[in-house]
């Protein structure tokens, strides 16, 4: 077992960070706190509640054609019979330019954040709310495309607001 020695310190005292070689970006100001419970599972609730195998190959054999019907449409998503497609989560492969695009955000997004958590690392400070406030503006475009299929996945669920009424009364 390797034993690590402590980081270098500079004449301040304060400990002097190497460049790491796989950056990442953290929020996380306070431990994770873990509590542990029985998490025994019966054969049968893994049935019941996991997939096998089979509905394993069954899903991602729907994806495959979701992803080829998607790409036959050019992206379209009206253009798909919404009973028999479902593209949730496979926005990425609407078009090769659409999921540059969102390679392109979530880059922009992480190198502001990475960016900005290195100038704190050189200032000896701590700011979550600094780097929410750094990427507010870029993110907004993910945020407010998340409130719209959010409504999107409601309205398929449930109708209209009118509908919605209708039911409950």
């Amino acid at each position: 077992e390797k034993h690590k020695s402590l980081p270098p310190h500079n004449k301040k005292g304060c400990v002097v960070m190497k460049m790491m070689e796989k950056k990442t970006v953290s929020f996380e100001s306070h431990p994770t706190q873990v509590h542990l419970f029985d998490a025994t599972v019966t054969p049968e609730e893994k049935k019941l509640y996991w997939f096998s195998n089979r509905d394993f190959e069954q899903s991602s054999k729907d994806r495959r054609m979701t992803v080829r019907a998607l790409r036959r449409a050019r992206g379209d998503e009206s253009l798909l019979d919404a009973e028999q497609y479902c593209s949730r989560g496979l926005e990425s492969y609407q078009s090769i330019r659409f999921n540059q695009h969102l390679k392109a955000h979530r880059t922009s997004i992480l190198r502001t954040v990475l960016e900005e958590q290195k100038r704190q690392n050189h200032l000896g400070i701590n700011d979550p709310e600094c780097i929410r406030r750094s990427v507010a503006c870029i993110s907004m475009w993910s945020c407010e495309r998340a409130l719209d299929l959010a409504a999107l996945d409601q309205h398929c669920a449930y109708g209209t607001p009118q509908q919605q009424q209708q039911t409950t009364t």
